[in-house]
């Protein structure tokens, strides 16, 4: 239990401790944030920066920068008037009696809202895709909604409670996931696409943005974006296990054999290209100048944030507890130096 392990009585107690250090972090990062905002790396800064800290730049692992062409296989007609007969039936078990909440935790397979009967609340809108939210908002309060389709698949939404612009709503949602059939037929067209791309009939940019169900690359080339590091290379040896067989043995410029993934716990065929291949190497301001340029853009900031909670200390009531007292800070918060 954990109110038992952190030693609270209440839930009440646990929760208005996790506000209070909810808002201290907000507050705190509005107000680094305001004291750094004016903080820059000049172009002289950086090679300072690099000059005192060249010999502690790791040596980075082979790195690839690529593009991908994931498409989710599409439904058959059949299957989908399948998903939505099964929808109608639970529909009608509800409105004969049965409880919404019970036929969620049996039926809909939403990782996110189906233990607890389907239930979503506050919901705004614009919070949902734009199908959900438009069903979803046509409701009155008790009504059930017909069976409508999503990026994710089929659903029956109920109206619990509507509160102006907000509302409470349980629903169940019966995933689209293809068959065997369905995923050879998205395979064998994205096939055709890899043909016309080495036939040069299409780049493989203009073939991620006709075709890629990926909207956050399709716009891009189809090139992925590296969230640990900002930029676009990854560690070859790093890469998930699929997309690093299938770019084994390929070099820049070179485009993969058309495989089976999972994206967002739904199946894809996808299509790589390799765009730029960076050999191992001792960190430099030639290939690594973004990065390093981060890191030095940090190590700026946190000397602003230093000099800034400094010059605070003599006018602030600052207190440490007795088992903290022996620590050794690198700020001298009591300021003992100076009594």
């Amino acid at each position: 239990n954990i109110l038992t392990n952190f030693k609270f009585k209440t839930m009440g107690e646990l929760r208005s401790l996790l506000e209070t250090m909810i808002k201290n972090q907000m507050y705190t990062q509005r107000k680094m944030a305001e004291i750094t905002k004016n903080v820059d790396v000049s172009p002289e800064y950086l090679k300072d920066f690099y000059k005192a800290h060249e010999l502690e730049f790791p040596t980075s692992n082979e790195e690839i920068e690529y593009g991908q062409i994931f498409m989710y296989p599409k439904l058959t007609e059949r299957h989908k008037q399948e998903l939505i007969d099964q929808l109608k039936s639970i529909k009608k078990q509800i409105e004969e009696g049965a409880s919404f909440a019970d036929m969620a935790r049996k039926y809909s397979q939403d990782p996110g809202s189906a233990a607890n009967g389907g239930q979503i609340l506050n919901v705004r809108r614009e919070q949902m895709v734009k199908e959900f939210d438009a069903v979803a908002f046509s409701l009155e309060e008790g009504q059930i909604s017909e069976p409508f389709e999503t990026e994710y698949g089929f659903h029956i939404v109920y109206l619990e409670k509507k509160k102006g612009q907000v509302i409470d709503l349980r629903h169940i949602l019966l995933m689209s996931v293809p068959n065997q059939e369905e995923i050879k037929t998205a395979l064998e067209k994205l096939e055709k696409i890899k043909a016309d791309i080495k036939a040069e009939k299409i780049t493989f940019n203009q073939a991620a943005l006709k075709y890629s169900d990926d909207k956050y690359t399709k716009y891009n080339g189809g090139i992925l974006s590296n969230s640990q590091t900002g930029d676009n290379r990854f560690e070859k040896i790093k890469l998930p296990t699929k997309v690093l067989y299938n770019l084994s043995g390929l070099g820049k410029g070179d485009i993969s054999e058309v495989f089976e993934d999972k994206e967002n716990n739904r199946t894809v065929v996808k299509l790589l290209k390799i765009t730029d291949v960076i050999p191992a190497h001792k960190m430099n301001l030639e290939i690594d100048y973004n990065r390093i340029k981060s890191f030095a853009q940090k190590t700026k900031e946190n000397e602003v944030i230093e000099k800034w909670v400094k010059a605070q200390i003599p006018s602030t009531f600052i207190t440490v507890q007795d088992e903290y007292k022996k620590c050794n800070f690198s700020i001298d918060w009591l300021q003992k130096k100076q009594r």
